[in-house]
């Protein structure tokens, strides 16, 4: 099976070509440069998977290249349960997560989470509920409030640093953005280990997964792809 999975997040477009189940190639793009056109001049596809949290337009063009064209949304079938109270408000992309979660540890219970603009967690239970999860500011929006909302803290980029305690008031800013993102995540599990006693997996994706996830002292799964990796089960069970 030739699939084509599109993730559209904020900022940039990543475009993944499977066959049967393993990736081909892949495409990241910022949203002025994605040509739509090009990629619906492709060949024939058995399947095209969308999951869209932006307003970016233009990929309805790729209908006419297959028969099984799916744009992610609160009413596409799924195999597991939604439990969102408000299933119409739920990112498309932590839907695709959840999806690439399960496809990749089926029947089992697991923790998506995403580290980007916003950091987002998720939980599917062993018996494919999805029981809800959490949204919370990404590194970078840390620092850019705190630099927006105050007269004095400056506007920061992302550093690494390992100390505990600031010497200074831009290590200070690195350090409570970056480890309080990082106690954060490690208190939330730590509740759904007591939650869920039988364990679950812990699935890091995003672009700060691999950096976060050297830092979280837990057995974890880091997968970059995960969104189309999930949209891509999604064809294979329609």
């Amino acid at each position: 099976m030739h699939n084509l999975c599109i993730d559209i997040g904020n900022t940039r477009v990543k475009v993944l070509d499977y066959i049967n189940g393993e990736a081909q190639t892949q495409e990241t793009y910022l949203h002025q440069e994605i040509d739509w056109d090009a990629i619906a001049k492709a060949e024939h596809y058995d399947g095209i998977a969308v999951s869209n949290v932006s307003d970016l337009q233009g990929y309805d063009r790729l209908h006419h290249i297959t028969d099984l064209y799916v744009e992610l949304n609160e009413y596409t079938p799924l195999p597991f349960v939604n439990g969102y109270d408000t299933p119409e408000t739920l990112g498309k992309d932590r839907l695709a997560a959840v999806l690439g979660a399960r496809a990749m540890f089926p029947q089992e219970a697991c923790c998506v989470i995403d580290i980007g603009t916003c950091v987002t967690l998720d939980f599917l239970d062993e018996q494919d509920i999805y029981q809800g999860g959490n949204i919370s500011p990404g590194v970078n929006l840390r620092l850019l409030a705190m630099h927006h909302f105050t007269d004095g803290l400056p506007l920061l980029d992302l550093e690494d640093s390992e100390s505990l305690l600031g010497k200074s008031t831009k290590e200070a800013m690195l350090n409570g953005a970056m480890n309080g993102l990082l106690y954060e995540i490690e208190g939330f599990l730590e509740r759904l280990d007591a939650m869920y006693p039988a364990g679950f997996k812990t699935i890091l994706t995003g672009g700060g997964a691999s950096h976060l996830g050297k830092k979280l002292k837990r057995e974890i799964f880091v997968n970059p792809f995960l969104i189309p990796y999930g949209l891509n089960a999604l064809l294979e069970q329609l």
